[in-house]
């Protein structure tokens, strides 16, 4: 894998803006429908990757263009489109073209709203024997 060793670099160290507060927060199984399983499971599981999570946290700070994205993550231009194009699929991101760059940013605020809570699943709490 193409993943690199060091802390990602990124053109700005201002925090992302917060995202807006999530209205409508299911609990209750039974309020999920199978398509709204399926749709959830099929987003998250394309954030499961680390080089689209790098990509995902990167996109949180604001747009940026895939060669930006490939420099600060430490993967080729090919890699980085082809991880995009899957997370544009599933609508996790969205792109527009400027001249011969294509620029990408997140779809949703949701998604930024996800990223706190993905850091804390990462950190697993030690268990006393």
């Amino acid at each position: 894998m193409d993943m690199i060793e060091t802390p990602i670099r990124t053109a700005s160290s201002t925090t992302p803006p917060a995202a807006p507060p999530i209205a409508d927060v299911r609990l209750s199984l039974e309020q999920w429908s199978r398509l709204d399983i399926e749709t959830t499971a099929s987003r998250l599981a394309a954030i499961a990757h680390p080089l689209r999570l790098a990509i995902v946290c990167l996109l949180a700070e604001g747009e940026r263009s895939v060669g930006d994205i490939s420099e600060a993550i430490g993967t080729s231009q090919p890699n980085v489109s082809q991880h995009l194009t899957l997370m544009h699929n599933r609508k996790l991101v969205r792109s527009r073209k400027e001249a011969n760059r294509v620029f990408y940013s997140l779809s949703d605020d949701k998604i930024i709203a996800l990223l706190p809570l993905i850091c804390c699943v990462a950190k697993v709490p030690e268990h006393p024997n």
